[in-house]
Order: structure tokens, then C-alpha cells, then sequence
């Protein structure tokens, strides 16, 4: 009788923890679909904001996408924070997890930045070689 019932106890144990690793699942998801939308977000801003003249547009534009690329901070570590834990507290899923799910670390960050401020610095870039001062000719 005593081994049924430590068998039926290991059994529940091993359904709550499979649905709380779920729930993560979950949350990462819902995470990473937010990041994605974002990024999306920020990059279309960044278009809109080459093409505007009006400086209160631009003032406008600019305002947003401070505020997205806060949230999208925020929204990356809400995301690496239920990564480490499903990958950690959650071993016993961890190849299976691995090979769906991204880390997004230091590179990741680094090449989104390096994006943006290329959008950001395109209008400039196009400029200094439409008109180069001397010292860039060389002269």
C-alpha cells in the first residue's frame, strides 16, 4: 500500500512540475513574440523618422522609439530570466528546450544595436558621401 501511494505522490509531482514547465514555456513564448514585435516596431520607426522633415514629427518619433527600446530592455530580461530558470530548475527537458529556444546574450544585443545605428546613422552616411568635406577628399 505505502509503495502505491509513494508511486501516485511521484506521479503528481512529476505532473506539477511538467505543468509548470509548460507555464514557462508559455511565458517564454509570449516574451520572445513580444521582443520580435518590438524589434519590428523600432525598425519601422526608424524608417518613418529618415523620411519625416517636420521637427515636431521627428521629436514625436524619436520620444516613441526611446520608449520601445526601453520596453524591449525590459522585455529581454523577463525573457533571460525564464530561459535560465526552464533551463536550470527544468534539466530533464534541456536538449529538447535547446534546440528550440534562443539565448539571447551579449552578441545577440550587440548586433541589434549595431542595426539600429546604422538605420539611425544612414541618413548621415548618404550625406558625407553626397558631400564630402575636404578632409575626407583629402585635401
Amino acid at each position: 500500500m505505502r509503495g502505491i501511494l509513494a508511486l501516485l505522490f511521484l506521479m503528481q509531482t512529476f505532473v506539477w512540475a511538467d505543468g509548470d514547465y509548460n507555464k514557462h514555456i508559455s511565458v517564454l513564448q509570449g516574451n520572445a513574440a513580444q521582443i520580435q514585435t518590438l524589434e519590428k516596431s523600432i525598425r519601422d520607426s526608424i524608417v518613418e523618422k529618415n523620411k519625416t522633415n517636420d521637427k515636431e514629427k521627428l521629436k514625436e518619433i524619436l520620444t516613441l522609439i526611446k520608449q520601445q527600446l526601453k520596453e524591449r530592455k525590459d522585455v529581454v530580461k523577463k525573457y533571460q530570466k525564464e530561459y535560465h530558470h526552464i533551463r536550470y530548475e527544468h534539466p530533464e527537458k534541456g536538449h529538447q528546450f535547446e534546440a528550440k529556444y534562443k539565448r539571447i546574450d551579449a552578441k545577440y544585443e550587440k548586433e541589434f544595436e549595431d542595426e539600429i545605428n546604422s538605420l539611425l546613422s544612414g541618413i548621415l552616411v548618404d550625406v558625407k558621401k553626397k558631400y564630402p568635406t575636404e578632409s575626407e577628399n583629402g585635401n
